[in-house]
C-alpha cells in the first residue's frame, strides 16, 4: 500500500482527473505523511507574474510566472501541468508516521521506495525519479571546471574518464550508478516534453507512471504500455549518442 498516494492523488486526481483525464497509478492511502505538502519553496508556481525570472529559475528548478514557463536540470518544461507533476522540489515528511518499511529504509539511506515512488534525500520526499536523482547529485558551475573533456561535454548528459565524473544540466555526480539512474529519469522527462506537441495529459501520465482517459494510454517508466490483444509495448525514450557510461545520454533531459 502506497504511503504517499493520497499527495499524488490530490495533485493528479483533482487537478485533472475529471477535468483533463489523467490518472495516476496509485490508489488512495493516508493522508497526513506529508506537511500540508509544504516545500521549501512553497507551491512550485506561486510566483510573481510581472518580473522575469528565467536566469535564476534554470538554476533553481524552478518557473517563471511572466514567461510561463519552467525548468528542470536546464531542460525547458513549457507546461505548467508538466511542471507541477515533476514536482521539482523536496516536501517535508512525518516520518514516525510512515508505515512502509522500504520507505522506512529510503529514508534512512536516502534512498528511493519502488513501491510508494518517492525518493528521499535528507529526509525530504522527492516525488519522481528526476529529482530525487537531482537532490543526490552536486550543483556545479560550468566556468568552476578546468577540465578541458569536462567543458567540452557541457550541455548534455555526459561523463568524463578522466575526472570519473558525470554531468547531468548543472549537477554533478562522483557514483556513476546514481548518474546512469538520472540520466535515465532525464530521458522520461525528454519523452514527456515531446509528447505535449501531441498531449498534455499524455506528457503528464509519462511523469507518474499514470494514464490517460482521453487517449487511453497507459504509461510506465517512460513507455506507453501495450493494449490488451497487443504483443509488446513502444520502444523506451529515444537517447541521443553521446560518451556516457552506457553510450547513449539524453538530448534534453524515474
Amino acid at each position: 500500500m502506497n504511503c504517499f498516494s493520497e499527495r499524488r492523488n490530490r495533485i493528479s486526481s483533482t487537478r485533472f482527473r475529471h477535468q483533463a483525464g489523467l490518472h495516476t497509478a496509485l490508489g488512495a492511502c493516508l493522508t497526513v505523511l506529508l506537511i500540508a505538502g509544504s516545500s521549501a519553496y512553497g507551491h512550485p508556481r506561486h510566483v510573481d507574474p510581472t518580473t522575469c525570472v528565467c536566469d535564476t529559475a534554470r538554476i533553481e528548478n524552478g518557473w517563471c510566472g511572466k514567461c510561463d514557463k519552467g525548468f528542470i536540470a536546464g531542460m525547458l518544461i513549457p507546461s505548467g501541468m508538466l511542471y507541477d507533476e515533476i514536482d521539482p522540489h523536496g516536501h517535508d515528511i512525518q516520518k514516525e508516521r510512515i508505515e512502509c518499511k522500504s520507505c522506512q529504509t529510503a529514508i534512512a539511506r536516502d534512498g528511493y521506495c519502488d513501491t510508494c515512488h518517492v525518493g528521499f534525500v535528507n529526509e525530504l520526499a522527492y516525488m519522481s525519479k528526476l529529482t530525487y536523482c537531482l537532490a543526490r547529485g552536486t550543483i556545479i558551475r560550468t566556468d568552476e571546471n578546468s577540465c578541458k573533456a569536462c567543458r567540452l561535454g557541457a550541455g548534455r548528459p555526459s561523463w568524463c574518464g578522466a575526472c570519473k565524473r558525470g554531468f547531468l544540466g548543472h549537477f554533478s555526480y562522483s557514483d556513476k550508478g546514481m548518474f546512469e539512474r538520472a540520466v535515465h529519469a532525464y530521458g522520461i522527462i525528454e519523452a514527456a516534453v515531446r509528447e505535449l506537441a501531441r498531449c498534455e495529459v499524455c506528457a503528464a501520465a509519462i511523469v507518474v507512471n499514470g494514464h490517460c482517459t482521453k487517449c487511453r494510454k497507459r504509461f510506465v517508466d517512460g513507455r506507453a504500455m501495450p493494449k490488451k490483444g497487443a504483443s509488446s509495448a513502444s520502444p523506451p525514450p529515444a537517447s541521443s549518442k553521446d560518451d556516457s557510461p552506457s553510450g547513449k545520454a539524453e538530448s534534453s533531459r524515474d
